[in-house]
């Protein structure tokens, strides 16, 4: 019995670890950043068989920048939407030091001051986004498709996941600033005097900045 239960434990490992390669590897195939904030709430259900869930981001400053559903139905996501406290509720979920695994999130949500969120949902799990030391999101999955709870299996593996989702969420935001600097750079040219024309030298303006002449 013992063989067995070792070898149900290694194939669930074996499965759980290719699917994180899969997510990985679907995150980092795309630099659009709405592409990536999908691929990356879309991973984390698929990791964890959860019907529901969220990604969250923050900018700078720690205030709300993103939130994105997944698995959500229309009616669902609107009475998330309309909760009259729902910016509060994301910024408080989001801005915790700690993954969050619960049975009963909407008992653990009145716990904490926040009473009426709707849909109920029971099992809930959420992790943060961190590059280096600063938090830049959050992820959330809620409710598994077999009834059962999230373990401590999943909240690795979650947090595995969003470590890379670090990586991808800041290659995508920093490819999609050069981008618009870029647009903003070639807007200015096509649009500026004749006299401008330096803007097409870049050898020689390196050169100036650095001191040396020309060729």
């Amino acid at each position: 019995m013992d063989i067995e239960r070792l070898s149900a434990e290694n194939e669930m490992l074996r499965s759980r670890l290719s699917g994180l390669t899969d997510a990985i590897l679907r995150i980092s195939e795309d630099l659009d950043l709405d592409v990536v904030l999908q691929e990356v709430v879309d991973g984390a259900r698929m990791l964890t068989g959860a019907r529901y869930g969220a990604i969250t981001t923050l900018d700078g400053a720690g205030e709300l920048q993103d939130v994105l559903f997944s698995g959500l139905s229309p009616e669902d996501e609107q009475m998330v939407v309309g909760y009259e406290r729902g910016m509060e509720l994301f910024r408080y979920l989001s801005g915790m030091d700690e993954p969050l695994r619960t049975s009963d999130f909407v008992a653990h949500l009145e716990s904490v001051g926040f009473d009426g969120f709707q849909p109920h949902m029971g099992s809930f799990l959420g992790a943060q986004i961190r590059v280096r030391d600063r938090q830049v999101g959050a992820i959330f999955v809620g409710e598994k498709h077999d009834g059962s709870e999230f373990t401590h299996a999943d909240e690795e593996a979650v947090e595995m996941f969003a470590s890379q989702a670090a990586m991808a969420l800041t290659n995508a935001r920093r490819y999609g600033d050069e981008q618009r600097a870029m647009a903003d750079l070639q807007a200015l040219v096509s649009t500026s005097p004749v006299g401008c024309w330096w803007w097409t030298l870049p050898l020689r303006r390196s050169s100036w900045r650095t001191g040396r002449r020309a060729a």
